[in-house]
């Protein structure tokens, strides 16, 4: 295999200098053409400047890691390059980058799908959507329980980064989910974040997750109304009918999501060989968990291989990797195992959305570790509305104390790790941070022509969780406060109460004040009440018709005391 002059005028230079890792996997692609490599910098090192040398030294500079403080190249440039290159000081190693294969999920038709017009009446148990009475996966893990508490946050705590073929934008049940001004495409260096892959994946994935609920059409997502980021690191090559993907567009995935909010990053891209880019993969991650995303991905689905250990999953401290099972809690006979394995979740015959262009029904049944490792993604999303400041260290070991345990052994296991994820436990055994709005003041006015409040009624509201995780009570007999509600059907969020305030009584005037307190009632509970203060605002107090004068006393100068004798 040939490689391009400047990429063997780097290597020979990082090897003089002893900067280059010699341990390199071979690639595992046959038709791999020259791989790219990853430049290390300095911290000194402003990727900025490096990349304009590099540039101007005739590298084609794919993307800039900035979370990993390095550049990936690639291309080709004449002889004199290797002097140019040799003025980029700061430049600490290099690491090759081969593409890897993409091992994706499959799909089949729905048995006999049902076509509704619109949304149909169902208990108020349940969604409206209209495969959802064919979701057993998400009964499987007691998600409809958890809806009860939770079904998501309606504010930036309920963004996930899905990391895979991308989505398909054109579908009605994901594209008002997906956040397209944060999407990128790092596969092909643009915006351009549609699902072109014949598996599907990406959209099969963010259904699972994401899709959105109650809205008469497909599947329910575990959140009902996220905000999705796509990011394309799997790509389609054509030339040789293949998903590829690069592990330096995993890792600037990685950076991108956490960068524009992720809370939440679900890999679908996995390898058993790192081909040398170890160390910015492993950056990524720990770039990741330091700013409090939780990383979630596949185990594999290549147990019938030699059951190899699978990277990122593989990485036990960093990401929760997880393995497939079926409707009888069985092991799926492909999902790999090991002590990597912290969970498992359905992953057999789930329904879940894939692209318009490959179903009309825009659903099918799909089959996989990667919509597996989807239900823990969106069942970590639940917890981020529940406890937004929660460590990802901290839900990894609840999802692990709270899971159903599988297998003959009690405990973890290589095969099932700590068992089937339970969103009904997860929830509830997530110590839950009230935050209600408003956190100040609710203020009524009294309308003296009118005899009512300009305000008759006002709400204190939580986007958060639902009316079954928190309460109200008023410190005054004049406040009146009615439990939370939910804003919509189903236990959904967000949930407010309703708070009002009896008349003045006769001759009652100027300001009075009270506090409402709102206190979460989850079995665990990570702040206390918070009061909120009512203030109404009353009409002036009449000026008293009498007033009083006093006379002026005139008090007489004190005599001068003689003090001489």
């Amino acid at each position: 295999m040939l490689r391009p002059p400047i990429i063997v005028a780097l290597l020979a230079l990082a090897v003089t200098c002893g900067l280059v890792r010699t341990a390199e996997a071979a690639p595992t692609l046959t038709y791999a053409s020259a791989p790219r490599y990853v430049v290390h910098l300095a911290p000194q090192v402003d990727l900025g400047t490096a990349r304009a040398r590099l540039t101007e030294a005739g590298l084609s500079v794919h993307t800039t890691v900035d979370c990993a403080q390095a550049l990936v190249v690639e291309g080709t440039a004449d002889g004199l390059t290797l002097a140019k290159t040799a003025k980029l000081a700061g430049i600490t190693s290099l690491e090759p980058d081969y593409p890897q294969p993409a091992h994706l999920p499959t799909s089949r038709p729905l048995a006999s799908p049902i076509r509704r017009s619109g949304p149909h009446a169902v208990p108020n148990t349940q969604p409206n959507d209209e495969f959802f009475p064919d979701q057993w996966n998400i009964r499987a893990i007691s998600a409809p329980d958890a809806w009860e508490y939770t079904t998501g946050a309606t504010d930036a705590l309920t963004t996930v980064a899905v990391l895979d073929t991308g989505i398909d934008l054109d579908h009605p049940d994901l594209g008002g989910n997906v956040l397209l001004g944060a999407a990128w495409n790092f596969y092909d260096n643009n915006r351009d974040v549609q699902d072109i892959s014949p598996s599907g994946s990406g959209t099969m994935v963010a259904g699972i997750i994401g899709a959105t609920a109650n809205n008469g059409f497909g599947i329910a997502g575990l959140a009902w109304s996220p905000q999705i980021i796509p990011i394309k690191v799997i790509g389609w090559d054509a030339a040789h009918q293949i998903d590829v993907f690069y592990w330096s567009d995993v890792a600037a995935g990685i950076c991108h999501a956490v960068n524009r909010g992720a809370r939440v990053i679900h890999i679908s891209a996995y390898h058993r060989n790192l081909a040398g880019a170890g160390s910015l993969l492993n950056q990524a991650l720990t770039y990741a968990n330091d700013r409090g995303a939780i990383v979630v991905a596949p185990v594999g689905d290549e147990r019938q291989f030699g059951n190899p250990i699978e990277y990122p999953a593989a990485y036990v401290r960093l990401v929760i990797g997880v393995g497939a099972v079926d409707s009888t809690n069985s092991i799926w006979e492909h999902s790999n195992t090991g002590n990597y394995v912290d969970l498992v979740a359905p992953g057999v015959d789930v329904v879940t959305t894939v692209p318009m262009a490959i179903d009309e029904v825009g659903a099918r049944y799909g089959t996989g570790t990667l919509l597996a490792a989807a239900h823990v993604s969106g069942v970590a999303l639940l917890m981020r509305s529940v406890n937004p400041v929660l460590s990802p260290f901290e839900i990894a070991d609840i999802l692990r104390q709270k899971a159903d345990d599988l297998g003959v052994i009690i405990g973890p296991d290589p095969t099932f790790g700590a068992g089937l994820v339970n969103a009904l436990n997860a929830i509830k055994g997530t110590p839950h941070r009230l935050t209600v709005s408003p956190a100040d003041l609710l203020v009524f006015e009294w309308d003296a022509q009118s005899q009512t409040y300009r305000q008759p009624s006002q709400t204190v509201w939580n986007n958060h969780t639902g009316a079954r995780t928190w309460r109200t009570t008023a410190t005054t007999s004049w406040l009146q406060v009615n439990e939370p509600t939910n804003a919509a059907p189903i236990g959904s969020t967000p949930s407010l109460a309703a708070i009002s305030v009896a008349p003045p009584r006769p001759g009652e005037c100027n300001t009075r004040a009270g506090y409402v307190r709102a206190e979460s009632q989850m079995p665990s509970r990570a702040n206390g009440p918070q009061d909120i203060l009512v203030r109404v605002l009353l009409p002036p107090c009449a000026e008293s018709p009498f007033a009083v004068f006093l006379p002026l006393i005139q008090h007489s100068p004190p005599r001068p005391v003689n003090t001489s004798r």
